[in-house]
């Protein structure tokens, strides 16, 4: 159970890194055209880099971006076992459902950055082997 806190900490700091994003640089034409784009700008690659400094060894973090979604990924450096990665499923449905109002927020607050359509945040978990233990999108309501 400490390491499903420990995890959910981390996304914690990860989520408070991303609503920083709010107060964006706006692009010559009035927003980004991608979530991609909007990432690659120089203030908001030093805040990212400045926020994955976790202390998390076990985990690794990625944020990027598509042309329409901002993704949170963490990948486990273990490869777990079925049962392990039905606690963990369970845990993150749990945790990550409880911020749904958050992510929503992240994703309107991209809107107003990026003229993509459809703008979503995906968090998503992967096992040490690359698959997918849990992924939720989150749409935004703009």
């Amino acid at each position: 159970m400490k390491k499903f806190t420990s995890i959910f900490a981390v996304l914690m700091v990860c989520l408070i890194c991303a609503l920083s994003f709010t107060g964006c640089d706006i692009g010559l034409d009035g927003r980004y055209k991608t979530v991609e784009a909007y990432l690659e700008t120089p203030a908001v690659k030093a805040e990212l880099k400045e926020s994955m400094d976790t202390g998390a060894e076990d985990i690794n973090i990625e944020v990027f971006g598509t042309e329409n979604q901002l993704i949170y990924q963490y990948t486990f450096e273990e490869t777990y076992d079925a049962a392990t990665v039905e606690l963990f499923k369970a845990s993150f449905e749990s945790n990550v459902s409880s911020l749904e109002s958050t992510m929503v927020d992240i994703a309107d607050s991209l809107v107003d950055c990026v003229s993509a359509d459809n703008i979503s945040v995906v968090i998503k978990y992967l096992n040490g082997d690359g698959t997918v233990i849990f992924e939720e999108t989150f749409n935004a309501t703009k």
